[in-house]
């Protein structure tokens, strides 16, 4: 969501790929989708425990800005690291071999 995505003509990349990625998720019926906002903050804009519909995902680019100043990865990653352990947890899959359940990140 940082300035530097509207500056180089990212931005509506960013929003084409996020819809296109939606899209397949939804295809391919995957389990529950989060999506987080990363800029000098990181925001939760779409709830893992929630549908992600195409209504939901509106919402979601509405709530992008693309002017923030500087880029806090490490918060991202304390963020993401965070949601993948409460799903995991939440799911009841043990941290064992990785069978159980897959986690996906995608950071654009």
């Amino acid at each position: 969501d940082s300035e530097s995505m509207a500056l180089s003509g990212a931005a509506p990349l960013a929003c084409e790929a996020f819809a296109v990625i939606c899209g397949a998720f939804a295809q391919l019926e995957v389990g529950s989708v989060g999506v987080v906002g990363f800029a000098e903050r990181t925001a939760l804009l779409h709830p893992p425990d929630e549908p992600l519909s195409p209504q939901a995902g509106e919402a979601v680019l509405g709530r992008l800005r693309f002017d923030g100043k500087s880029t806090d990865m490490a918060s991202l990653m304390q963020t993401a690291v965070g949601l993948l352990a409460a799903q995991r947890a939440a799911a009841g899959a043990p941290g064992g071999s990785g069978l159980e359940q897959m986690q996906l990140l995608i950071i654009m």
